[in-house]
């Protein structure tokens, strides 16, 4: 009887352990507060974000700021039940086309993940894939929230946007922390 409590303790604890993500901060369980995930970048999205950074230099954006998307892993998540992007959704009549996910420990993020769509992603124009592209990492990379209006990159809907939106978009990553 004796040898069963370790055991007990043990499975107790995994599955007290396990709870389900969603798209707001969340604590996880990790040995220290050094150990941070790897940068994953799905190959998909290499031309996208070199053709965000390269837009970005030129509307004058720093280095530094540009050098936060190399903390954000992103991946193209598969059309099955066990779709991250769909498990975010409050709302599942709603299109999620990808969803940004920040895991923390002890108020220190530990983890930048976007996650796309496949299904959805493959549906996109090449400038539409852009917007979403710089959109989550808008939320990501830089903190930004939705803006009420519509026709902004940080607008909750993938839209056209003229050059107008890129500046604003800009001087938004600009202002950020």
């Amino acid at each position: 009887m004796k040898k069963m409590i370790p055991f007990f303790l043990f499975t107790l604890l995994c599955f007290v352990g396990c709870g389900k993500s969603s798209n707001e901060n969340v604590s996880q369980n990790k040995i220290s507060n050094d150990v941070k995930d790897e940068i994953f970048v799905d190959s998909e999205f290499l031309i996208y974000l070199k053709n965000l950074k390269e837009k970005l230099l030129k509307l004058n954006i720093s280095l530094s700021k540009i050098e936060k998307i190399n903390n954000v892993s992103i991946i193209l998540n598969k059309n099955d039940s066990s779709n991250e992007v769909n498990s975010f959704s409050r709302d599942s009549s709603k299109d999620i086309l990808g969803v940004c996910k920040k895991n923390t420990l002890n108020n220190e993020i530990t983890s930048r993940k976007i996650f796309i769509d496949k299904s959805k992603w493959e549906l996109l124009d090449e400038e539409k894939r852009l917007n979403l592209i710089a959109h989550e990492l808008g939320h990501c990379a830089w903190n930004l929230k939705h803006l009420d209006t519509n026709n902004q990159i940080m607008s909750p809907h993938v839209t056209d946007l003229s050059e107008n939106e890129w500046d604003y978009f800009a001087q938004q990553i600009k202002e950020s922390k």
